[in-house]
Parts: structure tokens; sequence; C-alpha cells
């Protein structure tokens, strides 16, 4: 995926259930389900399958423990964990227990977001308060501990970077505060009162942003006051060397570590053209390490707006106070694409983890699905040049459609895939090699959707067309079942022969003979039975 995606994206579903404004969308691990929380403090799970413009319905709503606003939510195998307006940690299971982690004592203690350091799959989080604490959560021994505290300055986004050592946190000022995980003090909340501010690797910000701030004269108390200036979401880029900051008050902010949270320019707070002091900095010096701003959106309305990066770190995406969901280009900073995606303001942006697809969502009670057209006429270049990328690029989106169980939407994938092929006699040796392979793979892949459909005549039809390529296992295997199915004993005898000469140890073998010896019984039951009528 790349930024030439961006120009393909038109809204493919739209999706309704919640009752309120949808504060927190965020995909599975491997993007088979989409969860969503609302003002209405329910949760939702979603499948994407349906084609351009379906109204989608959740596949599962389920209540849970808030008494406000979810600003929050993350699917772990049979569970959702969440935050929100009520200061609450929840933990919400499939089957619809529900159980609270911990609630607030403090007013106005907003729980703001959730951040796995180790990745989804662990038990192991961290969640982000209005008090200026981050507080660390073990399902595995149900408790938490106080990890850092910034001193009333009220947090919202937070990201690990990908080397797990290196935690980002944004919050109620313009200072971009990053943590060593590996140093985390962990205190009881017992602590809450005598726990000391906690150190920083290093503090970044703007020029523009620390002035702006410094004139407002708004070092809010909680993250529910009127700060002019903060950094409402943070993103990382895949290789840990670019962050993203979302700026209420200003603008999105690239910021370069080159490997390393300690290098850039730096300057002191106290010098003349900042003279900035306030109990709450952990450190007198700030660094000025943005490389780039993503300009053209208004960010004041809300203190929620996310930004992410999309099409593998091409491509930067956020919301503005129009109601837009803006793209801009990594690189150049120019804005690509600005669409319309809610009534009032676009808050979240959740980008499919392997698909070219993206999730927005904002004040409306609706979820936007973005998507790229796959019409083959936008691959297909006009010299009729195969497109032996572009092919492959679609037929991994079938595979995960197929994961998915989206048999038809899978098909529809791998047979434009195979239109990019087409005149791939123009390629190099290596090349034609490689787009043969791709194109029996894609085949196959249609016999087993087609299999699982039950539509047997077209799995015999894609298995023919693969083995005239080359020999195949499935491909006789596919084909075997589907004769089996059609009732034709002749021809599944023929491809269990075959399977037996390219894979004799092949596990499914034994179960083909039975089928076949069943199918053998029963057509000889039925051939008896009209001899006698007869």
């Amino acid at each position: 995926m790349n930024a030439a995606w961006v120009q393909r994206y038109e809204l493919k579903s739209v999706l309704s259930g919640h009752r309120g404004c949808v504060n927190t969308i965020h995909w599975s691990s491997h993007g088979e389900v989409l969860v969503s929380g609302s003002d209405d403090m329910t949760l939702k799970l979603w499948r994407l399958c349906g084609g351009p413009g379906v109204d989608l319905k959740p596949v599962a709503s389920l209540a849970t423990a808030h008494r406000h606003n979810i600003f929050d939510a993350h699917l772990l195998e049979t569970q959702i964990v969440s935050c929100g307006a009520d200061g609450y940690v929840c933990l919400t299971s499939l089957d619809g227990r529900q159980e609270r982690l911990f609630q607030s004592d403090i007013s106005q203690a907003l729980a703001f977001k959730i951040d796995f350091p180790s990745g989804r799959n662990s038990k192991v989080f961290l969640v982000t308060f209005g008090d200026g604490y981050i507080r660390h959560f073990d399902l595995r021994e149900r408790q938490h501990h106080l990890v850092v505290n910034t001193q009333d300055v009220g947090l919202a986004g937070l990201a690990t970077n990908p080397d797990g050592h290196s935690l980002a946190v944004g919050g109620n000022d313009p200072f971009l505060r990053i943590y060593d995980i590996r140093t985390l003090s962990f205190q009881d909340e017992s602590s809450y009162v005598n726990m000391p501010l906690s150190p920083v690797t290093s503090l970044h910000s703007t020029l523009p942003m620390v002035r702006k701030q410094k004139k407002a004269m708004s070092f809010s108390r909680f993250f529910s006051g009127q700060s002019e200036v903060s950094i409402s979401g943070v993103s990382w880029d895949a290789t840990g060397r670019l962050l993203l900051a979302n700026y209420r008050g200003g603008d999105i902010e690239l910021f370069d570590f080159q490997g390393s949270v300690d290098e850039g320019p730096e300057v002191r707070l106290s010098d003349s053209h900042l003279d900035v002091s306030d109990s709450s900095l952990p450190t007198g010096r700030v660094q000025l390490n943005s490389i780039r701003s993503y300009t053209g959106r208004i960010n004041k309305q809300t203190c929620a707006k996310e930004v992410r990066f999309l099409c593998q770190g091409s491509a930067v995406g956020s919301g503005g106070d129009c109601g837009h969901f803006y793209i801009w280009s990594t690189t150049s900073s120019e804005l690509l694409r600005k669409m319309p995606a809610d009534r009032c303001v676009v808050n979240c942006i959740a980008p499919h983890p392997e698909l070219p697809l993206v999730a927005t969502s904002g004040i409306d009670a609706e979820i936007k699905a973005w998507d790229v057209d796959r019409t083959v006429e936008h691959f297909q270049k006009q010299d009729e040049t195969p497109d032996l990328q572009g092919a492959q690029e679609l037929q991994e989106e079938g595979l995960l459609l197929i994961r998915q169980g989206a048999w038809v939407e899978a098909i529809d994938l791998f047979e434009q895939a195979r239109n990019l092929l087409k005149g791939r006699d123009s390629l190099s040796a290596g090349q034609a090699g490689e787009a043969e392979q791709t194109e029996q793979g894609c085949l196959l892949n249609c016999a087993f959707c087609h299999l699982n459909l039950e539509e047997y005549d077209a799995v015999i039809e894609c298995c023919t067309a693969a083995l005239d390529q080359g020999p195949s296992v499935v491909g006789h295997l596919y084909r075997a079942r589907a004769a089996v199915a059609l009732r034709r004993p002749e021809a599944a005898q023929e491809d269990l022969e075959a399977l037996e000469a390219l894979d004799p140890e092949n596990p499914e073998i034994p179960k083909l003979r039975s089928c076949l010896r069943k199918l053998r019984k029963r057509l000889a039951k039925s051939s008896a039975r009209s001899e006698e009528t007869e």
C-alpha cells in the first residue's frame, strides 16, 4: 500500500446502531472485527463484509458497567477493556459479564485512553487519566499501580514505541512527554498524594505552541479545563523513528527521533524568548524536533481528535471540526483528500491493520468505513501492461477476507487480481513465472471460496484452470471434493490418484477415500432400487 491508494478512497459502509457520539473505534489484532464505544455507554462489534454503501448493523451489542461516556475500548480475544468519562476502567466479556476494574475517587478524573506496551495479546495495559496520572493494569493479577505522575496535567493520548521501551504521552499542555517504560516507578493507589513528579526521557514541542500556551496562561489542573493548547492524539510509525502529535488549537506535528528519543535541537524553557516555568514540568529543557506540520483544518472544538499513519506510513489521517476526514502525504505534507465524514466533528481514525480500509467516527452516532475503489479500471494501466504488484496486493486482501468468511467478496478480489495479470508475456522470465504462480494461487483461492459456497461446478472450473498451469495438491483435493458432491465418482477417483502421486502422506487422502466409498455405496443402492422398480 502507498499514498496512491488515497485517491481511490470512497465511502464503503455506514455502521448504524449507537445512540450517541462514537468516541472510540479499534480493530481487533488481525482486523476481523471492529469494536466501538459511545456516549450511550454500550460497546458494539462489527464485521465489514458488505458491499459499498451497505447500512451495516452490529453483530453484537454489549451493556457495560460504565455510568458515563465511553472514551476508549479494545478487544482482547473474548473480553473488551474500556475506560470513560466516569473515571471507570471496565472489563466486559462477550458473553455479557461486566466487571469494574477501577473507579476514580477524584471528581473530573476522566479515564481517557488505553495502550498496550507489550501488544494486545498481553494482559497488561496503561490508562491515562485527567488527574495527571497513568495507571498500570494487569488482568492476570486484577490489580493496578500508579506509574506516571505529571502533577495535575490532565493526560490524553499515549502510544508505545514499537521498540517497547519508549512511551509517548500527550495532555493538557503543549509538551509531548517521552518516558522510558523500563524505569517507571510502580506505586500503590495509596501513594496518590505523595507520589513525586515522574522523570521524563525527554520533552518535545514547537515554538508556536509553547508561545501560544504562555500567552494564554492556561496550564489547566484537569483535562476537562479550558486549555487552549493540548495534545489529544499521538502515533508512532512502524520504524519507531517518527511520531505524530495532534495539537488542539494547532496543527498535526511530525517529530523525528532519528532512532533515539534523546536527539534533536534543544532549548531552555527559561530562555527569554520562551520564559516558561511550571512546577508540573519534569525538565527545564524542551526539544524542538518537529520536522513537518500538516495544516488546512481547524481543531478547536474537541479534545479527542486522534491522528494515525495510513497506507503503511505513506499518509497521515485525522479529523477536523468541519466534519471532514483529512489525509496528507507524510513526506510532502500535501493535503491529498478531504472527505465529508460527520455532520459535526470527526474525532476517531482507525486504519485496518492489513487492508487499506479506514473507519472514522465523531459526533454522529454512525461510523463511516472508507475503502479503496478496487474496480479493474483503477488498477489496469492504459497500455495493458500487467500489474504484478497490484495483483499480489489484491490477493493478500482476498486472503484476509477468506479468514473472515467473506467468500463472495474474496472471489471478487481474486478475479480482479487475475485481470491485472493479463498480457504477462511482456514480463521478464522471472516475473512471468511469479505472475503465473500468483494467478494459480488466485484460482485455487477462488475454488476454496466456491467450495464453501457449495458452488461445485465453479470449483471444478477454477481447479481445472489452475491445474493447467501446473501440478497442485490442493487443486486435485478441491476438485475431488467437488466431484464427490456432484456424485461423480470416476472424476473424484482420478483426482484422488493424482493427489496420492503428488503427496502420498497427505492427511486428507483417507478422508477422501472414505467419502468416495460412501458415495459409491449410495449410488449402488440407488441403482439397485431403480432396477427393482423397473
